[in-house]
């Protein structure tokens, strides 16, 4: 085959690669939108959990006030606040994402 012959055979192919690297492009950058958008979800999910864990740790130790003070200093709010026996459950709600955490005292407060 002579390259003539090759030259001839694709000639209208020319110029079929711009569209088909837009519409890769456009799908890669939906890719990371999606992608970008779920990890502030979990990050979200994340800072609330640890927002609980922290004000059950806390009112584990020193009771629901201090519970409180350290959900807001977490930037999130107490929801509901359960002591029973030497566990303590601590739901908090941070940025609208919901969490719980149980800690246990080693002293009884009560």
């Amino acid at each position: 085959m002579s390259l003539r012959f090759l030259s001839c055979r694709f000639r209208g192919a020319h110029g079929q690669v711009a569209p088909l690297f837009a519409a890769a492009v456009v799908v890669a950058m939906l890719t990371m939108v999606g992608v970008v958008g779920r990890g502030v979800e979990l990050a979200g999910r994340a800072a609330a959990q640890a927002a609980a864990d922290a004000a059950a740790l806390a009112g584990a130790l020193e009771g629901p006030v201090a519970a409180r003070r350290v959900a807001e200093a977490n930037a999130a709010v107490v929801v509901s606040y359960e002591e029973r026996a030497l566990l303590v459950r601590v739901e908090v709600e941070r940025a609208g994402e919901r969490a719980v955490a149980v800690a246990e005292s080693v002293v009884d407060r009560g």
